[in-house]
């Protein structure tokens, strides 16, 4: 069963169109002409609410105009692992020179700074948005498709819901093996902090002002391998502790309340299979099968450059083009295979792979690289050069990868077009 989302009257469906393949499903607004998404306020209830700059600066000496750099803003407060709450939001007018800053000090004095820069002051407030709300699908299988529904009819499929956890999950690629994804708790707590004063009972930390932790995460990176792990836990401690330069095991300087939660149990992982929904001219969605439901991934296929790809946004051009995933860490510069540097130079790719025990990682067949497209080519062994400021011995560095590549237009990469639903 595929999930059909709708527009409402004020907010609509937009999407990048790739020949007639929708991908990156987002909200627009139709009264304030731009995307919003969903944002909590301080009245406790969510929004639709334009991206914003929070304001942290003024334009004047009572701090009365914020200061941004934003066409929204917006006074904001932060509590519960630094979570943002809208109270007010307010449009801008457009950039001006201001020669004057003004901040808030800590006894909440309102002073001023020389500092010529160009900001966007706020003007009107904005009060009419339009509230959301989670809605989670009865399912008889563990992951529940759920939606966003707004009060003038918008249904939007957006997330999935771990019902035996009972915690919201996130689908996270990078931690996939084969076809398969994890969906991991979105926004548990990693467990960084102890909860003993040995250093030897790893916990969650917590204001003690929030709701208390169910859930946990633990990563071990192990050759650039982020491998993230999902624990119960227990009793919360009311001393926190940490290991400073992985030695010392001192008592955690907070300067507000802090809990800690130990984890005590972990919990296997929830995985849902990947399939390619449909077969289109060149890019078909990838989505998520889990009982009779599919969910869109944010992932497609290229046909073409048989690869997987999703939309970026090109800077150098704003297109977006269907881009292949690239390396969490990698590097493209030129470099010489001879001592006196004079034959013609290659383009070289280092990809991290963590100690010179680490297998050679896969970079996949394409990267995309400060707004360059590169092919990868075939693995590169002995010595290297640079050419500048002369030709020298390009130092060997055996936590990296080395990899031939050849530059290739960013036309090579499908481009796709910002659509909103009438």
């Amino acid at each position: 069963m595929v999930d059909v989302p709708q527009s409402g009257s004020r907010l609509k469906l937009a999407w990048t169109d790739f020949a007639g393949t929708r991908l990156d499903l987002k909200i627009h607004d139709s009264v304030l002409g731009t995307r919003c998404a969903k944002q909590s306020w301080v009245d406790g209830r969510d929004y639709c609410t334009p991206a914003f700059d929070s304001i942290y600066q003024y334009a004047d000496a009572q701090c009365t105009q914020g200061a941004v750099d934003a066409p929204f803003a917006a006074d904001v407060e932060v509590a519960c692992g630094n979570r943002v709450r809208v109270a007010r939001l307010y449009r801008t007018g457009p950039p001006q020179t201001v020669s004057k800053i003004y901040t808030r000090d800590g006894l909440g004095n309102c002073v001023g700074e020389d500092f010529t820069t160009t900001v966007r002051i706020t003007t009107t407030a904005v009060t009419n948005l339009v509230e959301l709300t989670m809605q989670t699908d009865a399912s008889t299988v563990r992951l529940a498709p759920q939606w966003l529904v707004a009060t003038d009819g918008l249904r939007l499929p957006t997330g999935v819901r771990d019902t035996r956890l009972d915690v919201d999950c996130a689908f996270d690629h990078r931690e996939s093996e084969a076809a398969t994804d994890r969906c991991l708790p979105a926004g548990a707590r990693v467990a960084h902090d102890f909860a003993d004063a040995n250093c030897e009972s790893p916990g969650a930390s917590s204001e003690m002002s929030c709701p208390p932790i169910t859930i946990a995460t633990r990563r071990e990176a192990t050759c650039e391998i982020d491998g993230t792990s999902t624990f119960r836990v227990g009793e919360p401690s009311a001393t926190t502790y940490e290991r400073i330069n992985n030695v010392a095991c001192t008592p955690h300087g907070w300067s507000e309340p802090i809990a800690t939660f130990p984890i005590v149990r972990e919990l296997p992982p929830v995985d849902a299979p990947t399939a390619i929904a449909t077969t289109a001219p060149r890019i078909s969605p990838i989505v998520y099968r889990f009982g009779d439901r599919e969910r869109d991934s944010g992932r497609a296929f290229d046909n073409v450059l048989d690869v997987e790809c999703k939309p970026v946004r090109d800077f150098a051009t704003s297109q977006i083009r269907c881009v292949p995933d690239s390396p969490a860490a990698f590097g493209v510069q030129e470099v010489y295979t001879d001592a006196s540097c004079q034959t013609p130079p290659i383009l070289l790719l280092e990809v991290a792979r963590g100690t010179p025990s680490c297998p050679i990682p896969n970079p996949g067949r394409y990267v995309h690289f400060y707004g360059r497209a590169y092919q990868v080519g075939e693995a590169i062994g002995g010595p290297l050069y640079l050419g500048f400021p002369s030709c020298r011995v390009f130092p060997d560095r055996p936590w990296f990868a080395r990899f031939r590549a050849t530059q290739m237009p960013l036309t090579a990469f499908a481009l796709g077009s910002e659509m909103v639903a009438p």
